[in-house]
């Protein structure tokens, strides 16, 4: 058979087609090869002139075979390429949501603030002045019937316990720059609220602080929220 063959495999080997892809035994298998014939020799690619019956070539050439190998081969080479690139793309991150405990320690520190005076960030705000001015805001709350004098005389007493323990009727009139009688009235307002406890100490009575005046004190002091006044 000379010619074009057309894949036929005269032993019981397998043939390798385009056809079908399969390894056929002892049959003939027409169409062009294009993969190995496994008899005595590799053939692959579409044989042109190649005689079966005399063993030898007659017309053409293999080169075109090889080059149909060779294409074969490096499409199969740019497949495998996709199919890495497919392999090895990243995939899409699942956003993660964040811890709640940062979250809710940021909702606790936005509520801790939302009391504060207005000066809480004012480089001042330590100063006699600015501690004044927040006494005075605290106390129109606390004794709402006093009017701006009478309240500042209040926060002078209430100052004085600044570096003081214990006053006497007579130290706290003189701290609220008050006589006796006057300053009498207003540390018993004091009393009234709750921020001030009087008892006697020898002969004389004095005057401090309440547990709950300490504490409003020096939150007021430190420019921080002051507890509530109690019961």
């Amino acid at each position: 058979m000379t010619g074009c063959v057309t894949g036929q495999a005269f032993i019981d080997k397998a043939v390798v087609s385009r056809i079908t892809g399969k390894p056929f035994i002892d049959k003939a298998v027409t169409g062009c090869v294009t993969g190995q014939a496994f008899i005595d020799k590799a053939v692959a690619g579409c044989i042109t002139g190649y005689d079966f019956t005399n063993n030898n070539w007659t017309s053409g050439s293999v080169a075109g075979a090889y080059g149909s190998v060779q294409q074969k081969n490096g499409s199969s080479n740019g497949a495998n390429a996709i199919l890495r690139k497919i392999s090895v793309a990243p995939m899409p991150e699942t956003p993660v949501s964040p811890p709640a405990a940062p979250l809710l320690d940021a909702l606790a520190a936005r509520i801790a603030r939302r009391d504060l005076p207005p000066d809480a960030a004012d480089p001042r705000r330590f100063e006699p002045d600015h501690i004044r001015q927040r006494l005075d805001a605290a106390l129109a709350g606390l004794v709402p019937d006093a009017n701006s004098r009478g309240r500042a005389a209040l926060v002078q007493m209430c100052y004085a316990y600044v570096a003081a323990e214990a006053l006497t009727a007579a130290q706290l009139a003189g701290a609220a720059g008050l006589g006796r009688l006057a300053g009498s009235h207003a540390h018993r307002r004091l009393l009234a609220v709750g921020l001030l406890r009087g008892g006697f100490e020898g002969r004389l009575r004095h005057y401090r602080l309440s547990r709950w005046g300490e504490d409003w004190l020096l939150a007021l002091g430190r420019c921080e929220v002051p507890p509530p006044r109690p019961g």
